[in-house]
């Protein structure tokens, strides 16, 4: 797909390692993210403003959170420290963004790759052709991993679900970002965020990462979300210590 050979590089370059993929929700808070430096970590928007987590590789799709840090000057500020995968449709005016505009390309370097849609075929061998966007970053990110070479990924911050009243990210939600989220059914004191086909497709993901050999687990204190029930939650220490 044009503009996107850059990333080829990125293929199997952690060829056998294993990631630590970090989402944003609420309970990111309760885990204690000081890990061994073995263990190769990646985030989406808006995982800067954690007080000291700051993993080496974050992919940025989403135009509104974007934009909030962009103007916070949070991506320069991390320039070396961080390896930014931008996705094209944040600055394609072909795309349409839950009705926020195209941001200017950035700035700063990054590898580009591009979301496809919740249809978009799983893919985990190349930058070069649409992720699949589960309606959930967490699905391009664990892609991501794949394609860099990852055996083993252990999943945190990503409940699909939010408390309902509060925050709906383990920061303070602001500028109008709160509003762009797509609120499901209501279970006593927690909405559920997960976008429809989600599940089914997260579910598809995990077969397909087991028969190439790939184990995820998902290290997410709360017990009972919509992504324990495609992965059980199991124990973030002790998995950590067996990294």
């Amino acid at each position: 797909m044009q503009g996107l050979s850059k990333s080829r590089r990125l293929k199997d370059i952690h060829k056998g390692a294993t990631f630590l993929v970090a989402g944003c929700a609420p309970s990111l808070g309760d885990i204690d993210l000081y890990l061994p430096p073995e263990i190769v970590t990646i985030g989406p928007n808006r995982i800067l403003n954690h007080p000291y987590f700051v993993p080496n590789y974050v992919m940025l799709c989403d135009r509104l959170p974007y934009s909030i840090d962009y103007k916070m000057g949070i991506y320069h500020q991390h320039v070396g420290d961080v390896t930014y995968l931008a996705s094209t449709t944040l600055w394609d005016p072909g795309i349409k963004c839950r009705g926020f505009p195209v941001v200017p390309k950035p700035d700063f370097p990054f590898y580009p790759w591009r979301v496809g849609a919740m249809s978009t075929k799983i893919n985990i061998t190349t930058f070069e052709e649409p992720l699949c966007s589960f309606g959930t970053i967490a699905g391009p990110m664990i892609q991501a991993a794949v394609i860099m070479g990852a055996k083993k990924i252990g999943v945190v911050g990503v409940d699909l679900e939010a408390p309902k009243s509060g925050n709906c990210h383990f920061y303070k939600d602001g500028s109008g970002e709160e509003r762009m989220i797509s609120r499901g059914d209501i279970s006593g004191d927690k909405i559920s965020i997960v976008p429809r086909g989600c599940v089914n497709r997260l579910t598809e993901l995990k077969a397909l990462l087991s028969d190439n050999g790939v184990e995820i687990t998902n290290l997410s204190p709360v017990k009972d979300s919509p992504f324990s029930w495609v992965c059980p939650a199991k124990d973030f220490d002790e998995w950590v210590a067996n990294a």
